[in-house]
């Protein structure tokens, strides 16, 4: 999730990983990533390119 911050894109692959990390996550950990991911969103510092939702 850092490098796709970081990179400032969001596409399939990152999504996969994120996905896929989830199952791992305790719930305080899932709320926290999900909250991350979002607000990197809504302040414009990703660039989405997955065919479908970011997460």
């Amino acid at each position: 999730m850092d490098q796709g911050i970081s990179a400032g894109r969001w596409g399939e692959h990152e999504r996969s990983a994120f996905l896929a990390l989830r199952g791992q996550l305790t719930e305080q950990q899932d709320r926290e990533l999900y909250k991350r991911l979002a607000i990197a969103i809504n302040s414009q510092q990703l660039r989405i390119t997955t065919n479908g939702p970011p997460f």
